[in-house]
């Protein structure tokens, strides 16, 4: 799930923050990396959650 919140300093109008549930054989650190390499800077989440 991606949600946007408010954000934290008053340069950005919203953050984005993604709460994932991940599959036994992946980690947290593999999946910024594929969304790093897929996504421009201003769309990756700025907060990560495994839920």
């Amino acid at each position: 799930m991606v949600n946007d919140a408010p954000a934290r300093i008053p340069e950005r109008f919203e953050e984005i923050s993604a709460s994932v549930n991940l599959s036994k054989d992946a980690t947290l650190e593999e999946l910024k990396q594929a969304a790093t390499a897929h996504l421009a800077n201003w769309e990756l989440p700025r907060h990560w959650e495994v839920v």
